[in-house]
């Protein structure tokens, strides 16, 4: 896929699938991540991985917490 058809055919994704990932497929996703640009070269970005589904919705109940805070 070209770079003109990648910015056309983009769509965000509201919901998603209760699927499981490989942990292949996880550890791909990281690799591109770790792979893509930061500015300055500073390569400050982190992931976190969460497959525990309680934690998962306790985050998600946390920062729903956090932004309703905000002003």
């Amino acid at each position: 896929m070209n770079t003109l058809e990648c910015i056309k055919t983009r769509h965000s994704t509201r919901k998603f699938k209760a699927d499981q990932l490989s942990r292949k497929l996880i550890d791909q996703v990281l690799d591109a991540g770790r792979r893509a640009p930061s500015g300055g070269n500073t390569q400050l970005t982190h992931f976190m991985v969460i497959t525990n589904q309680v934690v998962l919705k306790e985050l998600v109940t946390l920062v729903q917490e956090e932004y309703g805070k905000m002003p």
